[in-house]
């Protein structure tokens, strides 16, 4: 890993294969997203506090932030480039969900385990949040009849939220029996179900019998909730009422286990807690 740490830009960066590992490596001289898939590792294996600087780009413009989802590539770079040209998959600018999902699983791992550790995470919470809510911006197209509706695909146009290589494959033609133009509207390693689940709400599942809770809402989220979720054979309801109005069953934050209250706190945890199934 220290391998592939550039100090002067902050990032971690690809490095030309060779032949012996014990050869020297130059790192490539642009930040790209694939540098943040150490942090996708289990909690305990994850980079240390000192590498946490590269989060910094995530948020910046001229990094990788962008409305509808995080670039592939930092933005200042020269070799940065959104076009509908060549090859339909492209990883030199454009948006793609598959990378997305996992910067913000493992923003969701680093944020855990610095809250765990009492260190500051407010400003990583914001980062999670807004990268969030763009990947979430990008889950729809429009219909030509101009209807928008749900979807998710391959790569995107970062700045419109156009599907380029579905537009690409529309171009050509493409045909069915390599896909169709429509081949990527199954995108199911995106992973967007568990980044609601496993990260906003914050049921990150373990082999024991329970689970450790820590949402990333907004401390001032008046509500939400997540119903019925099937979790080691049985029936978990988490949900959170800031003035118990919503639900009518007092204000804070309570887990069910089959219909049965198994944690309740009047608040939102500063840091992560477990919660045990029975």
């Amino acid at each position: 890993m220290e391998r592939l740490w550039d100090a002067e830009d902050g990032f971690f960066k690809v490095a030309p294969r060779v032949e012996n590992p014990t050869d020297s490596l130059t790192l490539q001289n642009v930040r790209e997203q694939h540098g943040y898939t150490p942090w996708y590792a289990n909690d305990a294996v994850i980079p240390p506090p000192e590498y946490t600087i590269a989060w910094k780009q995530l948020t910046d413009p001229e990094g990788f932030y962008a409305p509808f989802g995080p670039t592939t590539t930092e933005q200042r770079h020269p070799g940065f480039k959104i076009e509908y040209a060549n090859h339909e998959c492209q990883w030199n600018g454009p948006s793609w969900p598959y990378s997305t999902s996992i910067t913000l699983t493992g923003l969701a791992n680093l944020i855990c385990r610095d809250a765990q550790a009492d260190r500051e995470t407010e400003e990583l919470k914001d980062a999670f949040r807004r990268t969030l809510a763009c990947y979430v911006n990008s889950h729809q197209r429009v219909r030509e009849d101009g209807k928008v509706v749900p979807w998710i695909d391959e790569n995107l146009n970062p700045y419109n939220g156009d599907w380029i290589s579905r537009t690409r494959l529309i171009e050509w033609n493409w045909r069915a029996s390599k896909g169709g133009y429509e081949r990527g509207k199954d995108y199911n390693h995106s992973t967007f179900c568990d980044l609601i689940v496993n990260s906003l709400i914050g049921l990150r599942p373990s082999l024991e019998n329970g689970f450790t809770l820590y949402p990333l809402v907004e401390r001032d989220m008046p509500y939400f909730c997540l119903d019925r979720l099937p979790y080691h054979g049985k029936s978990v309801t988490i949900f959170y009422d800031s003035t118990g109005e919503r639900y009518q069953r007092g204000k804070g934050l309570r887990v069910l286990v089959d219909g049965k209250e198994v944690y309740h706190a009047d608040a939102l945890p500063e840091k992560p807690v477990w919660v045990e199934l029975n």
